[in-house]
């Protein structure tokens, strides 16, 4: 890829030190054999890494949904959205800190087109008639049982790479998280899901073991369901009756096991206000602080260079605040002239 523009320097004989070759070495990443375009020019950095993001999700198909900073744009629809803080303070962002990212948006990416969302719209009325405790132990299966389909479908290319490795930070989080020396259903999810990757070193706890089994064959089945040609529908209604099927058999085997957190994963759209839901009906435990707004312009201004959106570029001389900027698109639509 072509070198940005503001990121070449005159060689001289005085010529200053390029501050890039001075940075602390950094632990090597995948993303560091084919992300070139960097700087170290944070608005230049920033929009070149989620042009790069936003280029990964183009690779896994339609339907991903938009790719942004929190901060950015307020179109409609559903968004992934990058908390700042994730990679603000050194540029070149690090290719771990990259790394992280590609296998966060993938995740999240083939969460939309996969209609996980459509999952749980499936399962609603069978989560209403459950009690409380109940519906929190089941959204707690169905969310793994999601997280582990998903990332069965990215271990079928080299996007596995990625999301293993979000999914080893999340999951060493998870584990400080919890109270150990105390059984409760989040260690047994807990276990489930890294067990798969990393078994457990040694004989797990008696009262997880009969929910495991149960687990693993859930596990089995739902990567069984990648070699169906079924359509997206089809998937989403097979998977909602695995879940459905596995409970009947899991709910007397948690029945004694506590809950540490009895926060709902998800609840219907209408239901919530907008500072709790994402669109797609997720809870979320808070929400991205936003990316100052003077870089969150710079960047859409760079990313509006060449993409289709003129919209940023128009802002940009038109004033911010100009309320008769209306949204604005390149097209290569054309009609053959005729004498």
């Amino acid at each position: 890829m072509r070198e940005p523009i503001n990121s070449i320097r005159i060689e001289s004989e005085a010529a200053p030190v390029d501050p890039c070759s001075k940075r602390e070495e950094i632990e090597p990443g995948i993303s560091g054999c084919w992300r070139k375009n960097t700087s170290c020019i944070e608005a230049v950095e920033l929009a070149n890494l989620l042009r790069a993001l936003r280029k990964v999700a183009g690779h896994l198909g339609e339907n991903t949904g938009r790719i942004e900073y929190a901060g950015m744009s307020k179109a409609n629809g559903p968004a992934i959205l990058i908390e700042p803080e994730m990679v603000m303070g050194s540029y070149p962002v690090a290719s771990a800190k990259v790394d992280f990212l590609v296998g966060l948006v993938v995740h999240e990416a083939l969460y939309n087109i996969e209609w996980s969302a459509h999952v749980w719209k499936i399962l609603e009325p069978q989560m209403d008639r459950m009690s409380p405790i109940n519906r929190v132990k089941f959204q707690k299966i169905v969310k793994t049982g999601e997280d582990i389909y998903l990332d069965q479908r990215a271990d079928q290319s080299v996007f596995g790479l990625y999301t293993r490795i979000a999914q080893g930070e999340f999951l060493e989080k998870y584990r400080n998280w919890l109270k150990i020396g105390r059984a409760t259903v989040d260690e047994l999810i807990y276990h489930w899901w890294r067990g798969l990757r990393h078994p457990f070193p040694g004989p797990l706890p008696s009262q997880y073991q009969p929910a495991l089994l149960t687990l693993y064959d859930l596990t089995s089945a739902l990567n069984a369901l990648h070699a169906e040609k079924d359509g997206v529908v089809s998937r989403c209604e097979k998977r909602a009756r695995l879940y459905i099927d596995a409970w009947k058999t899991l709910e007397r085997k948690v029945e004694g096991l506590p809950v540490c957190d009895r926060q709902l994963v998800w609840f219907p759209g209408s239901a919530g206000s907008d500072d709790e839901t994402e669109g797609n009906g997720k809870s979320r435990v808070r929400r991205p602080s936003p990316m100052p707004l003077q870089l969150a312009r710079e960047i859409e201004e760079r990313l509006a260079a060449d993409t289709a959106d003129l919209t940023p570029l128009i802002r940009s001389v038109a004033g911010y605040e100009d309320e008769s900027v209306v949204p604005m698109s390149r097209w290569d639509f054309n009609i053959p002239s005729h004498p």
